[in-house]
C-alpha cells in the first residue's frame, strides 16, 4: 500500500485539482491495491458496480482529494501514515451510519449512559481520530484535539444509505428537534442550560460530515504551564453530572425516556388522548428551543427574550391544560399541584402569574415592562423543572 500511495503522490503535478487526481495510471494502481485489501464481497460500500472502488467514494468520501490537494500545493505528505490509514480502512468492517450530537456538557471521563436507542458518551481524542478514514490529515471536521473529552449523544442510523460522494442536502433548519426525546431527560436533570452545538453524520473509518444548520461550537484557548497558547479546546459549558451522580443520572434518563416514549401521539387510541400526547411532545420541543437561546447560567439575548418567553409559556400551557380549554387560573392550580411543599407552591404561583401576564401583554401587542432575561429564565426553569418530570 505504501508504494502505490507514494507512486500516486509522485504523479500529482502542481496544477492537479479535484477529480483530475484520479486521471493517472498511478491512481488506478492505488484503486487495485484497495480492491485487493477490501474486495467488493466484503466492502461493497466502496464500489459503484465496477471491479475497482469508486473514484468519487475514494476522493470525496474517504478524502483522498485532500491528499491530492496537499501534494499539489508542494507540501509534505505523510505517506507512511496515509498508507496505514488506508490499510485500517480496508481492514475495517462495513460501517453503520450514525448521528453524533455534540453537547456543551461537562461529564465524567468514560461516561456511557444509554437513553433509548442513544448512548451518551464522552469520547477521547483517540476515539475521535478513529472515526475518520484518514486521521493523519489532522481532521478539521470533528476535530479530535478540540473535542477530546466532550460529550456526545450517539445514535445508530442503520436505515441511512452510506455516502456515495454527492451532496446530501437537508432543508430541515432545526434538525435538533429530531433528537428531543434524548435531550429532554438531560435538560430536566439540571437547571443549567444545555445545548446541542453540532450534529455530525459519522460512518466510522469511512466518512465524517457536519450538518450545515448545526455545526458550530465554542472553544477556549489552551495554554501550557508558561502561559503560551498551544491550541483550542471545546468549551464544556455549565451543565454537569458528577461522578457520584452517574448511577442516579442513568436511572433518571431511562425513566424520563420511558415516560416520553409512553406518550407517543401515534400510539394513541382516541383523538382526545392523541391530542394530549401531541401537546406533551410539543412542550418538549419548546423546552429544547427555549433552552437553545439561553447562554450561560443567566443570560438571554434581549432580542430573543420575547420569543423565548412565548416558547416557555406555550410549553407550560401544553402540559398544564391537558388538551382542555381553560383560563390561566386552572392552569396555575394544575402547576401548583405538582408540588407538595407550600413554599414551592407559592413560588410556582408567583412565577406563573408573572410570566403569563407578560405573555398575554406581548401576544396582544401591549407595552411589556419586565420581559427580560430574568423572566425568561424563570419560565424556562418552571417548564423544565425535574420535579415536574418526576410527577
Amino acid at each position: 500500500m505504501r508504494s502505490v500511495v507514494q507512486a500516486w503522490i509522485d504523479s500529482i503535478s502542481p496544477d492537479t485539482q479535484g477529480s483530475r487526481a484520479a486521471d493517472t495510471p498511478a491512481f488506478e494502481e492505488l484503486r487495485a491495491a484497495i480492491a485487493l485489501a477490501a474486495p467488493p464481497d466484503r466492502r461493497a460500500d466502496l464500489y459503484d458496480g465496477q471491479e475497482l472502488p469508486s473514484h468519487d467514494i475514494l476522493l470525496k468520501v474517504v478524502g483522498l482529494s485532500e491528499v491530492a490537494t496537499l501534494a499539489a500545493s508542494g507540501a509534505a505528505v505523510p505517506v507512511d501514515e496515509i498508507a496505514a490509514d488506508l490499510e485500517h480502512l480496508c481492514a475495517a468492517p462495513t460501517p453503520q451510519a450514525q448521528d453524533w450530537i455534540l453537547l456543551d456538557a461537562d461529564l465524567p471521563a468514560g461516561t456511557n449512559v444509554p437513553i433509548g436507542p442513544y448512548t451518551l458518551r464522552t469520547l477521547t481524542v483517540e476515539q475521535l481520530r478513529r472515526a475518520h478514514p484518514l486521521p493523519s490529515l489532522r481532521p478539521r471536521t470533528l476535530n479530535p484535539e478540540e473535542l477530546g473529552g466532550s460529550a456526545f449523544l450517539v445514535l445508530p442510523r442503520p436505515d441511512r444509505r452510506l455516502a456515495r460522494g454527492g451532496l446530501r442536502l437537508s432543508f430541515d433548519i432545526r434538525p435538533v428537534l429530531e433528537h428531543v426525546k434524548a435531550l429532554a431527560p438531560l435538560m430536566l436533570w439540571r437547571d443549567e442550560p444545555l445545548h446541542a452545538e453540532a450534529i455530525f453524520h459519522v460512518e466510522p473509518r469511512r466518512c465524517v460530515r457536519t450538518n450545515m444548520f448545526v455545526n458550530t461550537y465554542n472553544t477556549t484557548v489552551v495554554t501550557d504551564h508558561e502561559g503560551n497558547e498551544v491550541g483550542e479546546a471545546h468549551e464544556r459549558g455549565y451543565f454537569n453530572v458528577r461522578d457520584t451522580e452517574i448511577a442516579e443520572f442513568t436511572a433518571f434518563c431511562a425513566r424520563v425516556w420511558d415516560m416520553a416514549d409512553a406518550v407517543a401521539p401515534e400510539d394513541a387510541q382516541t383523538t382526545d388522548v392523541k391530542g394530549r400526547k401531541r401537546r406533551f411532545r410539543r412542550a418538549m420541543d419548546h423546552l429544547v428551543l427555549a433552552t437553545a437561546g439561553t447562554h450561560g447560567p443567566g443570560h438571554v439575548d434581549p432580542h430573543e427574550a420575547d420569543e423565548l418567553l412565548l416558547r416557555c409559556v406555550i410549553g407550560l400551557e401544553a402540559i398544564l391544560t391537558g388538551g382542555q380549554q381553560m383560563n390561566s387560573r386552572p392552569m396555575k392550580n394544575n402547576g401548583k399541584a405538582l408540588w407538595l411543599d407550600a413554599t414551592a407552591q407559592g413560588t410556582t404561583e408567583a412565577t406563573f402569574d408573572k410570566v403569563y401576564e407578560l405573555r398575554s401583554k406581548y401576544a396582544h401587542g401591549d407595552d411589556v415592562v419586565g420581559l427580560d432575561e430574568t423572566a425568561v429564565l424563570e419560565a424556562r426553569t418552571l417548564l423544565g423543572t425535574p420535579s415536574c418530570a418526576g410527577s
